[in-house]
């Protein structure tokens, strides 16, 4: 495993580390973070 601090997060039988981390990681902070919209025409 290779990452900043090798994190990992177990829930159950179901374990998350590594790139399939980042990419829970990544698709969350999409939905969380707003959008800025830009008006220019």
């Amino acid at each position: 495993t290779f990452g900043i601090g090798g994190m990992l997060i177990n829930v159950g039988e179901f374990s998350l580390k590594g790139i399939s981390l980042c990419a829970i990681a990544a698709i969350l902070m999409n939905l969380v973070l707003p959008r800025v919209k830009n008006t220019e025409a």
